[in-house]
């Protein structure tokens, strides 16, 4: 169920391009961090939601992976964990996503569809760029419906 927007905190305020070229330098790594911070204000928007645990999953299940290729396992089971892992990140990224646009929805009082495919695609990026755009709409009502 989500949260009054009044009543939940604005969302993470870092500029996507920023998330994208730390995701880049830090080989993925900040993602996976970026993901949590965004998975815990979905958590406060939106109490229903499962992002957190599942980023959570994927990060043990990446670990996982990089363990089993430390100690040379069959490449197969490496190779799979390593989708599963992807497969459970883009299930917290969608949690975050459905979040995010009932957030969107309550602030600016319109039904809000997120994309899919973006999502999938660019996952914590995306995501961010739609966050500054409410954090910019919450803060300057009257220059956003200008626009």
């Amino acid at each position: 169920m989500p949260a009054d927007p009044s009543n939940v905190p604005l969302p993470p305020g870092l500029h996507w391009t920023i998330v994208l070229l730390l995701d880049i330098v830090t080989l993925g790594l900040f993602g996976y961090v970026w993901a949590i911070v965004q998975a815990l204000w979905a958590r406060k928007s939106d109490r229903s939601s499962k992002a957190l645990g599942l980023y959570i999953i994927a990060i043990a299940l990446s670990v996982a992976g990089c363990i089993l290729e430390f100690f040379n396992a069959s490449v197969p089971i490496q190779a799979l964990i390593q989708i599963a892992a992807i497969l459970v990140a883009t299930f917290g990224a969608f949690s975050v996503r459905d979040s995010l646009a009932d957030y969107i929805t309550g602030v600016t009082g319109t039904r809000t569809w997120l994309s899919g495919l973006m999502t999938i695609f660019f996952g914590e990026v995306y995501l961010q760029y739609h966050m500054n755009r409410v954090r910019s709409f919450q803060r300057h009502p009257t220059l956003a419906r200008a626009q």
